[in-house]
Parts: C-alpha cells; sequence; structure tokens
C-alpha cells in the first residue's frame, strides 16, 4: 500500500506508519489533549495485531483493534476489507 506526498514522492505503508504514528503519538499528548485517533487501514504486510503492537510501543495506552468485512450478500460470510485501530 502507498500513496503520493504532495511533492509526487512515494509513501510506503509499511516504511512511513511507524513515523506517522510517532509524530501523532506526540501531538496527541495523553497529558493536555482529549482527542483520539482512528486508524484504519488495508496493508496486506501488516495485521491487526502488528498494529497493536507498534501503537503500544509507541506510548498509546488504551489501543483498539479489529477487522474491517463487507457482509456477502445473499450469504452468511464476511469478506474482508481491511482493519482498524483506535486510542
Amino acid at each position: 500500500a502507498y500513496g503520493r506526498g504532495p511533492k509526487g514522492e512515494k509513501w510506503l505503508f509499511e516504511t512511513g506508519i511507524a513515523i506517522l504514528l510517532a509524530d501523532c503519538s506526540t501531538l496527541l499528548n495523553r497529558e493536555t489533549s482529549s482527542f483520539g485517533l482512528c486508524l484504519s487501514a488495508y496493508a496486506i504486510d501488516f495485521s491487526p495485531l502488528a498494529i497493536f503492537n507498534l501503537m503500544r510501543s509507541l506510548g498509546f495506552d488504551q489501543v483498539e483493534v479489529g477487522e474491517l468485512a463487507l457482509p456477502e450478500q445473499g450469504g452468511p460470510r464476511q469478506l474482508p476489507c481491511g482493519y482498524c485501530a483506535r486510542v
């Protein structure tokens, strides 16, 4: 998974998410902020547990993770479409 920066630079989820979340952790200082963070992503190389561990290692306290899914039309299955995390 990747995106493009304002100057066309390539941003890779696998190498950029830790830096981005570290910056978010700094902005969301738990002592002075009443705001939270919600992340939704679809990156094959990452799992909800990997994101949980990364966020905990960056100092986020109350981390909740889960999978995103869409119900199959007319069937019993859930179709995976990513994961989410919130603090």
